[in-house]
């Protein structure tokens, strides 16, 4: 891992030569460009990016471009070392920079104290499984404060803890002031390019003979306790700025052409409108139905068909019946479906789908309350068969391994109205079922909930489901304030309790 670069070339006052200037992050930690607008700042980090991306490969290498100023380190996107491009109107994946950052803050931390070390060039010199530098590129860092508090303070302590582990910041910026006192104290190297404050460079590089020049990529920096004059290196010989651009485009199709199948993770960032049918290009965790993507992933996630009843709750409009179009077009046609509808009778196109029973009626409700009794005593005897022939085993895992067979229900409180007759029997019947395995997908009004039969009970008792906005007076999953509850099109999907936050995409 070579993390040495040639920034430019300076005039060293004692004997008159020109000698390049070295940064060795590894060392010297941080470093900070600061001048006008104009001068040359952008081209600055990109012949750090593209340096460093010409000496190390993808695997040892990996650049976050935090594009503030005027989008132009856009090119830099299609380096197969730049993990990520952020502009400033980038508001999701700034999010997740941070919590990734803060992630791997923590855990370099506990590597190197694990490994008894001090620092990453120490702990790669030994580890088997060495750690990448990661680069934070910050073009126009003068912005950062329009993020929020959260976001300075989150840059503050990055350029503090970061360089020793193998995180370094790269930052550009107009002015000195630019960012907080303790975040710029935390860059060791400073470059003074063009100001139009000339105070500024005095407060940069302190007093000397020299005056600043216009020169782009004219600059002073302080080198051996002195101050000189350099001259920042372009990567690019160039007269007109497509030809600047058009070198640029070769060099990293070059340089990208060495490592043609290595390229940086990229941070996971949800699409602008997600449809059902598009869901299915993301991975995700093995579950036997999917309701969405995990917003901080984005990946597949939803819930096995033995956590049962699965509650999908919230008020009207909030795409309750939306989730159980989803999910009937990946159980239709794998079991047995009885499928009880809500007074609008949304799903009734599903009426005569393969192996599905629509519940319309106290006939139809009694029909299935006897092939349910009959699909529990038959599953049953199959668990007896199966602890016969092997004791080991457990009922529940025998039970996931039948056919699947399914109630759902598109608004709870009208199917407890449709069954009220057979109550007492229902109740009962329902609980044996999900002991059976058995699965219960129920949509219901939080609004509504408030019966105390023991079929509503049903429904509620349960930390398995998906709320769709507040759940009123129910309390049936744990959500602590306000401020958790999902909006429009998003949810909290709950396992034992426990919830992720997901996009959930349109049937259609």
């Amino acid at each position: 891992m070579n993390l040495c670069v040639k920034i430019g070339e300076i005039d060293v006052p004692e004997n008159q030569e020109q000698v390049p200037f070295e940064v060795d992050f590894m060392k010297d930690g941080n470093l900070l460009y600061i001048a006008s607008a104009g001068y040359g700042k952008t081209v600055f980090l990109t012949t750090v990016i593209l340096t460093l991306a010409m000496q190390n490969s993808v695997d040892n290498v990996n650049f976050y471009i935090l594009d503030f100023g005027n989008s132009g380190l856009i090119l830099l996107s299609k380096l197969h070392h730049t993990a990520d491009y952020i502009a400033f109107e980038d508001t999701e994946r700034m999010q997740k920079l941070i919590r990734i950052l803060q992630k791997e803050v923590k855990e370099r931390k506990k590597k190197l104290a694990d490994a008894a070390v001090q620092n990453f060039e120490v702990y790669n010199q030994a580890a088997e499984e060495k750690m990448k530098a990661i680069f934070v590129m910050i073009d126009n860092f003068d912005v950062v404060k329009e993020l929020g508090y959260e976001a300075e303070e989150f840059f503050q302590k990055l350029t503090r803890d970061g360089f020793g582990l193998g995180i370094f910041a790269v930052a550009t910026a107009t002015r000195s002031n630019g960012m907080k006192y303790a975040t710029y104290n935390n860059f060791k190297n400073k470059i003074a390019g063009y100001s139009f404050d000339e105070s500024d460079v005095n407060i940069i590089v302190g007093r000397s003979k020299y005056k600043q020049s216009e020169i782009k990529g004219r600059a002073l920096i302080k080198y051996q306790s002195m101050v000189s004059v350099m001259q920042v290196y372009t990567m690019i010989k160039f007269k007109k700025e497509v030809e600047y651009t058009e070198g640029l485009k070769a060099l990293i199709q070059a340089i990208n052409n060495i490592y043609p199948d290595s390229v940086a993770p990229k941070i996971p960032v949800l699409p602008e409108t997600l449809s059902y049918a598009g869901m299915g290009q993301y991975s995700g965790t093995e579950q036997d139905i999917y309701v969405g993507l995990d917003k901080e992933t984005v990946r597949k996630c939803g819930f096995r068909k033995e956590n049962s009843p699965f509650t999908i709750l919230g008020e009207a409009a909030k795409g309750k019946t939306n989730a159980l179009k989803m999910i009937l077009a990946q159980i239709i046609g794998t079991g047995r479906i009885y499928l009880a509808d809500s007074k609008t009778m949304e799903l009734y196109a599903y009426k005569n789908a393969e192996d599905v029973t629509y519940i319309e009626n106290a006939a139809a409700v009694t029909s299935f309350m006897e092939e349910m009794k009959e699909e529990i005593a038959a599953r049953n005897q199959k668990v007896r068969e199966a602890l016969a022939d092997s004791p080991a085993l457990k009922p529940r895992d025998i039970c996931a391994q039948m056919p699947p067979f399914y109630l759902v229900v598109d608004d709870w409180d009208n199917f407890v109205e449709l069954t009220k007759p057979q109550a007492l029997q229902l109740a009962p019947l329902l609980n044996e079922a999900v002991s059976v395995g058995i699965s219960v997908i129920l949509s219901a009004h939080s609004g509504k909930m408030k019966g105390f039969d023991e079929v509503t009970k049903f429904a509620k008792n349960t930390t398995e489901g998906l709320l769709l906005g507040s759940q009123g007076t129910t309390a049936m999953f744990p959500v602590n304030s306000a401020k958790e509850l999902p909006q429009f099109m998003d949810g909290l999907l709950f396992h034992g309790g426990i919830y992720v936050r997901i996009r959930i995409p349109k049937y259609e």
